[in-house]
């Protein structure tokens, strides 16, 4: 609640009120523990999206950029979008390195990569990956930006 406060004080042209601070939560923090730079994670009604999605704001004596946080889990086990190793269905693992019917810390091909997703010549946990730019665009196609 102190970072959305303080975003609210220190950046008054965003015209975030009271009421925009109390509904929006902070979620988690992402970036390495040992550096200086912080990626806060937020979640916010749509209204107050509008308000402050692309804009630069001051938060202490940093400037920083807020902007949607595009992210889609991947499971570990079946290498497929959308879910984790936790509610997974699929019996045996799927290798991210080669696409072989076993656990990817026990691949010995690992320089010869073939995505389990959309059968590239890429890990299935590249960023490269059609099958994971696809995911994202259904997740964000269903996430509720509200009108702009």
């Amino acid at each position: 609640m102190q970072l959305v406060s303080a975003i609210m004080e220190q950046n008054p042209e965003l015209g975030l009120t009271q009421d925009d601070v109390e509904s929006v939560m902070v979620k988690f923090k992402l970036g390495p523990r040992d550096r200086g730079t912080t990626h806060w994670v937020l979640e916010t009604p749509a209204e107050v999206l509008n308000k402050i999605e692309n804009k630069s704001v001051f938060l202490g004596l940093t400037r920083c950029r807020i902007r949607v946080h595009q992210n889609i889990p991947q499971c570990y086990k079946c290498q497929k979008y959308g879910h984790t190793s936790l509610r997974c269905n699929q019996e045996s693992p799927t290798c991210r390195h080669c696409a072989g019917s076993h656990d990817s810390r026990e691949c010995t091909t690992k320089n010869a990569s073939r995505c389990s997703n959309c059968k590239g010549d890429h890990k299935a946990s590249s960023e490269a990956c059609k099958a994971k730019s696809q995911a994202m665009r259904g997740l964000l196609r269903r996430t509720d930006f509200g009108s702009k």
